[in-house]
């Protein structure tokens, strides 16, 4: 009998994949960490270099790179990248490979003995730092950028930052929008990093949530699941997504759904043919498929869609809906919430945020029966009350004013009061995940947004106190002094 069992098992590895319905244990918190961006505040590498973008010659064209991105010594010129500066002065260790005849970053010139350098660098979390490489025209070339403290991690072969895997442990699912770089404007950058994404989330024992680049072939679909799939542990869930926030007005995304017909329509129809080449590789992976607390009119027109690619509805895993909270427009930033700055009424600002919660409540149990109707769970993403006082949503000679006033609005205990309330509202509705928008915010002129200000020192932040309360651990309040750096 076992032998007959074994041998079924064994057949079962070749047969079709079986589309179970959604497992039931779905983690509750999940965390979407930050994009892989040069000013981002939430460092995941111990090896800075490791976000660079794609490199350009001294006048802006490509330069020649490799498959890993990194230059190749034969390409002429002086090539630049992004290099991210943590805040504070801190001392950088550099590891060059290949034959570099000169390095430079942010203007610092490294010198080096033999294959490493070091240079002090001084910046907020928002200061680009570029970095000037010149090959000597033999052969790729390389390096790594990492901060002296944490050197030994590193040739330990550590990939994370300390501190950065720190504020993620207590989250159940991990969603990597920006690392698959579904709406930014470097689809080079993230294209490297799905290896990374995987290996993260085995670390921290978490699920792992992906998104496909909207401009993703289905060979470089195929490619990058594989890449996945061998990577992340069977231990772990995986879910998919193809592109983001498509229904908005407002994204990169929205106007290549639109150039092509509905929008509702395009983003099912390309969602379904992305799982349909996704099960021609691995049978464990789920779907899921987002709106912004859409009506049923258009939730009829991404099914549509979906059903036009032949994909079984069996692979969606969950509808999935943003309950944005804060600032929903450019209109409403310059009037409404530079009102709030210009009388310094913090009270009045959170009210704003209070209202805001209730008038959307209802929209949870509305998306519940949508989600209900295909046979998938309920989940809120990007849920927040995040204030982007970046261009164009408010005016260059106010930013640093409204900024200022966003972040003593956003970072309160009323603030983090009010998110729990929203989730207690989900939750009540059927919200079966709810995955908080970014680890990290700027706290700069980029806008405020996410759980805590800054992975890279150990500030205290109540959203973030707050999430892990509700996640019962209460791990941050524990082990505060005990941060890893």
């Amino acid at each position: 009998m076992k032998l007959l069992r074994l041998f079924a098992c064994i057949l079962g590895l070749f047969a079709a994949p079986v589309l179970a319905a959604p497992p039931p244990d779905t983690p509750l918190h999940g965390i979407h960490v930050q994009r892989l961006l040069d000013y981002t505040a939430a460092e995941p590498f111990l090896d800075q270099a490791q976000l660079h973008r794609d490199w350009t010659n001294a006048d802006k064209t490509p330069a020649k790179v490799g498959a890993d991105g990194w230059p190749l010594g034969d390409s002429a010129g002086q090539l630049t990248s992004m290099v991210p500066v943590l805040p504070g002065t801190r001392s950088y260790t550099i590891i060059k490979r290949g034959d570099i005849k000169a390095l430079s970053i942010r203007n610092v010139p490294v010198k080096f003995d033999g294959d490493r350098g070091t240079v002090t660098l001084t910046g907020p979390v928002d200061f680009t730092a570029q970095a000037k490489l010149t090959p000597a025209g033999t052969g790729p070339v390389s390096f790594s950028m990492v901060e002296t403290a944490l050197l030994p991690r590193y040739e330990a072969g550590e990939t994370f930052r300390p501190d950065y895997v720190y504020w993620l442990k207590p989250f159940g699912m991990i969603r990597f929008k920006s690392w698959g770089d579904s709406d930014n404007a470097f689809p080079g950058l993230a294209a490297r990093h799905a290896k990374e994404a995987a290996q993260l989330a085995n670390l921290l024992g978490a699920d792992m949530w992906w998104n496909f680049h909207r401009d993703m072939t289905d060979a470089q679909i195929t490619d990058e699941i594989r890449t996945i799939n061998s990577t992340l542990s069977y231990k772990r869930k995986l879910v998919l997504e193809w592109s983001n926030e498509s229904w908005g007005g407002i994204s990169n995304n929205y106007n290549y759904v639109k150039a092509r017909g509905n929008p509702d329509e395009v983003y099912g129809l390309r969602s379904g043919q992305a799982a349909r080449v996704v099960a021609k590789v691995t049978g464990r992976a789920r779907w899921a498929l987002n709106g912004q607390f859409v009506n049923p009119a258009r939730f009829a027109k991404v099914m549509k869609g979906w059903d036009q690619s032949g994909a079984s509805r069996g692979l969606i895993r969950a509808w999935t809906i943003a309950p944005y909270i804060g600032i929903g427009s450019k209109e409403e930033m310059q009037s409404t919430w530079k009102g709030f700055s210009d009388r310094n009424d913090v009270a009045g600002a959170l009210a704003f945020l209070e209202q805001r919660r209730k008038d959307r409540a209802p929209y949870f149990a509305q998306n519940k029966k949508l989600a209900d109707s295909i046979g998938a769970e309920l989940w809120a993403y990007e849920y927040n009350t995040s204030l982007y006082t970046q261009a164009p949503f408010i005016k260059d000679a106010d930013r640093a004013a409204v900024t200022e006033f966003s972040g003593r609005v956003l970072y309160s205990k009323e603030a983090a009061e009010i998110v729990r309330r929203m989730i207690h509202d989900g939750t009540a509705a059927g919200v079966s995940h709810w995955s908080f928008y970014d680890l990290a915010g700027t706290g700069s002129q980029y806008g405020f947004w996410g759980a805590i200000p800054n992975t890279a020192v150990n500030e205290p932040f109540p959203v973030m106190d707050m999430l892990v309360r509700e996640i019962g651990l209460n791990r941050v309040a524990k082990e505060r002094g005990a941060f890893p750096h």
